[in-house]
């Protein structure tokens, strides 16, 4: 399910500071990733006004989408989101969570041009825990750009992350990323990277 946003004219600007290297993370803090789901799926949680131009920027192209719910968490959904700004969402037979943070361009860049020398094994073992987590279906793998389709595809290119099918089917019910991604310089005025999670299920649909 694709929801295209449209921006026009928008700065992005990230108010805190870029992280100091890559974490993976997100997908197997099994205990974490249960607590966001649940807080995606729940209306409770104190939700705030857009505080950044990003977040301005975003709120107001989310709003084209008929029939949407929004909400700006006041604090982030568990301590693992703790550096994340989140933004919950309600559309047609679809929910969905968005969290994002700054971090650095260089250490992306690191790691696609080392993966084969240097991060192989760390990126396995990562794909690996988070296949423990029961929320999932147990097929984690590295994210391809097909599925990076959600309202973040509009504001950012896909670098590289990683995917767990939600539910116990095949094919899941939903999905949860995490990875890296470059706002797109004809927004930010520059190439800018941003860490997310995007947590997204079907309404309605088994689990």
């Amino acid at each position: 399910m694709r929801h295209r946003l449209i921006l026009a004219g928008a700065v992005f600007i990230l108010s805190s500071p870029a992280a100091a290297e890559l974490r993976f993370d997100q997908l197997s803090d099994c205990a974490s990733l249960r607590a966001a789901i649940s807080s995606m799926r729940s209306a409770e949680g104190s939700c705030r006004q857009p505080e950044t131009t990003v977040e301005a920027t975003y709120s107001r192209a989310i709003s084209t989408i008929p029939h949407v719910h929004t909400c700006w968490l006041t604090r982030p959904p568990t301590q693992s989101l703790a550096r994340f700004q989140c933004v919950r969402m309600l559309l047609p037979r679809m929910r969905n969570l968005d969290c994002i943070a700054p971090v650095s361009s260089a250490d992306v860049e690191s790691f696609q041009q080392n993966y084969a020398t240097t991060y192989a094994s760390r990126a396995a073992d990562y794909v690996g825990a988070a296949n423990r987590c029961d929320v999932g279906n147990g097929k984690a793998s590295r994210g391809e750009r097909t599925l990076f389709t959600g309202p973040l595809s509009n504001v950012a290119r896909f670098r590289l992350g990683f995917g767990l099918p939600l539910g116990h089917d095949l094919v899941g019910t939903g999905m949860a990323l995490h990875g890296y991604a470059g706002l797109d310089p004809a927004l930010a005025g520059a190439d800018r990277m941003i860490e997310f999670v995007t947590i997204w299920e079907g309404i309605g649909e088994p689990r």
